[in-house]
């Protein structure tokens, strides 16, 4: 989680730099999507461990080698999509259910475009052909709107539905969470 906000504040630097014209979103937009790529890994890593030992103790040591966000997600989602189900106030169910499949899309942007976290470090694949992205013109800037909708969602829902009864953990990750 510390390491993804580090991400965050790289990101909130260089975007300022692009809107006070300091340098071209063009020169810049492999490490914008580096880091956005980075970051929600990160966050799902950090809810992963959030759900604390209703989680598989295999799938928690996976999560340290994983790096495709993909599977990442569906570590995650098994839990969440539940929790969101089992919650009864229509205005959070609804507002987790929006969040939920914003960050679907998300997810599914990134695994688009760098699914083994291989795109953005390498600029030849293993057989020696060009790897480095050349993107669609609105994906940096959809991505970041992606970035910007989810992240309340990927760094808070865990604790939320857990506030609000839909998910249960256990008290060693309670604890940690809520004092």
């Amino acid at each position: 989680g510390q390491a993804a906000t580090q991400y965050d504040l790289a990101l909130a630097r260089i975007v300022d730099a692009i809107i006070n014209d300091d340098v071209s979103i063009n020169s810049i937009y492999l490490p914008i999507l580096f880091f956005l790529r980075h970051t929600l890994e990160l966050k799902l890593k950090q809810g992963i461990i959030d759900l604390g030992n209703i989680v598989n103790e295999n799938v928690q040591k996976q999560i340290r080698t994983e790096h495709s966000v993909k599977k990442l997600y569906e570590i995650i989602a098994s839990f969440i999509d539940m929790a969101i189900a089992k919650v009864s106030e229509s205005e959070l169910k609804k507002e987790s259910e929006q969040l939920r499949d914003l960050t679907v899309e998300y997810k599914d942007v990134i695994n688009d475009i760098d699914a083994k976290s291989f795109s953005f470090r390498y600029p030849f694949d293993k057989k020696g052909n060009i790897s480095n992205l050349k993107p669609k013109e609105d994906i940096v800037v959809r991505t970041l709107d992606l970035y910007i909708k989810t992240d309340t969602f990927l760094c808070f829902a865990t604790e939320v539905l857990m506030r609000d009864g839909a998910l249960e953990v256990g008290d060693d990750i309670l604890g940690s969470l809520f004092n």
